[in-house]
């Protein structure tokens, strides 16, 4: 069991946290690095500049969002590295109540491809664990 998974919501932002291969450093128990946290919203469709056909029961597109506190990140040159990473969407609790991650927070996909400053792909979470079951 997986947890908190579910359907993607367009409507909803996302977040996903990467380990950039330049962000990280070999040490003698493996690799040390800093993650990259990405705010996403929904891109609106698939990006012209993105390869490949796409599938909306498959594929979310997402573009990076400015964060509320303009939290500055040391930005690596490239993303490569961060694929397989989770792609989190994060509900707003109703009014009055506590936001909590067990019932706020939900895998909805797994990054994928992504193209520095223009998009994030992924496969949507229902899809994923469609293929998951299958095994």
């Amino acid at each position: 069991d997986m947890g908190n998974t579910g359907d993607y919501n367009s409507k909803q932002n996302c977040f996903l946290l990467g380990f950039p291969l330049e962000n990280m450093k070999p040490t003698e128990l493996g690799y040390k690095g800093k993650p990259l946290p990405m705010f996403l919203k929904d891109a609106g469709g698939k990006p012209a500049c993105a390869p490949g056909p796409a599938f909306s029961n498959v594929d979310i597109f997402l573009e990076e969002q400015e964060t509320i506190n303009k939290y500055e990140l040391s930005r690596p040159s490239s993303l490569k590295g961060i694929s397989g990473s989770a792609i989190w969407q994060v509900s707003e609790p109703s009014t009055g109540a506590v936001w909590a991650p067990a019932k706020d927070l939900k895998i909805v996909g797994v990054q994928c491809e992504v193209r520095n400053g223009d998009y994030v792909r992924g496969k949507k979470w229902v899809w994923v664990d469609g293929i998951l079951n299958r095994l």
